[in-house]
């Protein structure tokens, strides 16, 4: 099964990285602070994660929270469902 994961297939990914269960990634896209949380078996957007982003670094364990790394030099946690910073 393929499934396209960008909206836009020029853009590059910069990041991702799969949940624990496989069935979800997070991605970061060349010039763009936001990141995106996908279905991987659908390609559908999950949640959007809008802030100071220049890359997804995990997803915790439970496969609930998104971590991304900031220019700022901040580390930001996401919901994973909601896209809501924690």
């Amino acid at each position: 099964m393929t499934a396209t994961i960008s909206p836009d297939p020029r853009q590059r990914f910069v990041r991702m990285t799969f949940s624990p269960d496989g069935e979800k990634i997070a991605t970061t896209y060349l010039g763009s602070s936001k990141a995106q949380v996908r279905n991987v078996g659908t390609g559908k957007e999950i949640a959007h994660l809008d802030g100071s982003t220049t890359g997804v670094r995990a997803f915790s364990p439970d496969g609930k929270t998104v971590a991304t790394g900031g220019a700022d030099r901040t580390v930001r946690l996401w919901d994973a469902a909601t896209g809501r910073e924690r």
